[in-house]
C-alpha cells in the first residue's frame, strides 16, 4: 500500500485523479498498489500528522504498516488545523489573524498560541523529519518514506547563527528506508514560469508587468506542476521506492507561459 499526507501539492481533485501523467498516479501504476491519499489543500504538518495517526489507528498499530511506502509533503506549520476555523480559513496560515469571518475571541486565541509557540513552530518540521527518520529505520524498517518540503525549512535565528546553516545538510539523514528531497517543491513550481523572476506570487493569483500593463497569468496546473516536472518527481519517487536510490534531478523551468488577461495600465513601481 502507498499513503501519501500533504497539502495542495498531493492533493486529489476530480481531474488529477483521471491524469495519468500525475506523480502519485504514476508511482501508485508502477508498483501496482492502491495509493490512499490523504493530502488536502491548505492544510499543514499538524493535519497530515492527524491522519497518519488516525491511519494507525485504523490498522490497529504502527508496527502493521510496516512494509507499505509514504509520501510526506511537509508544508508550511503554522498552518494549525484550529478547530474553530471555517474551511475557507483553514488554508490561511498567518493570514488568520486577518480573516473578516474569525471573531475577535478566536483572534486572539490565535494570537495567543502563535506568540506562546513560534519558537516551536521554527523547529516543527526539523522535528517532522527526525520523527520521519526514525520511523523508517527503527519502527517501520521494511517501509520507505519519501519525504519533500513545500516551502523549504526555515532556520532558528540565535545569537549564534541559525539552527542548521543549510538545508542540504539534511541529506545526512537518506538511507535506503528514507530519501529527505532537498528541492522545496513552491519553489520548482514558481520556476516553471516564463521570465518567472518578473513574476509576482501570492496565494490566489500570478501576474507580471508588461510595459506598465499588469497581465493575470491562468494557473491550471495540478498540483502546481507541468506535466514534464510530474515525470521528474515520480521517477524520483519510483527510482527510491525501488532501488532505494537517491537522485539528483534536473527540473525543467522558464517555460510555462498560462494564458495571459490584460488588465488597466498601472504605476507598478509603486504596486
Amino acid at each position: 500500500m502507498i499513503y501519501l499526507f500533504g497539502d495542495s501539492f498531493g492533493a486529489p481533485n476530480s481531474e488529477s485523479l483521471n491524469k495519468k501523467y500525475v506523480y502519485y498516479n504514476q508511482v501508485s501504476k508502477h508498483f501496482n498498489e492502491k495509493l490512499i491519499n490523504f493530502a488536502r489543500a491548505g492544510s499543514g504538518p499538524d493535519y497530515a500528522f492527524k491522519k497518519f495517526m488516525q491511519l494507525c489507528g485504523d490498522k490497529k498499530g504502527l508496527f502493521n504498516l510496516n512494509g507499505d511506502k509514504f509520501i510526506f509533503i511537509l508544508s508550511a506549520p503554522e498552518r494549525i488545523d484550529f478547530d474553530f476555523l471555517s474551511e475557507e480559513d483553514k488554508h490561511m496560515g498567518l493570514q488568520y489573524l486577518y480573516s473578516d469571518s474569525l471573531s475577535k475571541e478566536n483572534k486572539k486565541i490565535v494570537d495567543f498560541f502563535y506568540k506562546t509557540y513560534s519558537n516551536e513552530i521554527n523547529l516543527t518540521n526539523y522535528k517532522n523529519l527526525f520523527l520521519l527518520y526514525c520511523l523508517s529505520e527503527f519502527f517501520l524498517p521494511d517501509s520507505k518514506f519519501f519525504v519533500a518540503l513545500t516551502f523549504g525549512i526555515d532556520g532558528v535565528d540565535e545569537a549564534d547563527g541559525r539552527f542548521i546553516t543549510d538545508n542540504k545538510q539534511l541529506n545526512i539523514l537518506n538511507s535506503k528506508n528514507f530519501y529527505y528531497f532537498e528541492y522545496p517543491l513552491d519553489l520548482l513550481s514558481v520556476e516553471e514560469f516564463y521570465n518567472h523572476k518578473e513574476c509576482h506570487f501570492d496565494e490566489a493569483v500570478t501576474y507580471k508587468f508588461v510595459k506598465g500593463e499588469k497581465i493575470y497569468m491562468k494557473d491550471d496546473r495540478l498540483n502546481h506542476f507541468s506535466e514534464t516536472n510530474h515525470n521528474k518527481i515520480s521517477k524520483a519517487i519510483i527510482d527510491f521506492f525501488e532501488y532505494g536510490t537517491i537522485s539528483k534531478i534536473e527540473f525543467e523551468s522558464n517555460f510555462f507561459n498560462g494564458p495571459h488577461k490584460l488588465t488597466k495600465k498601472v504605476n507598478y513601481i509603486y504596486e
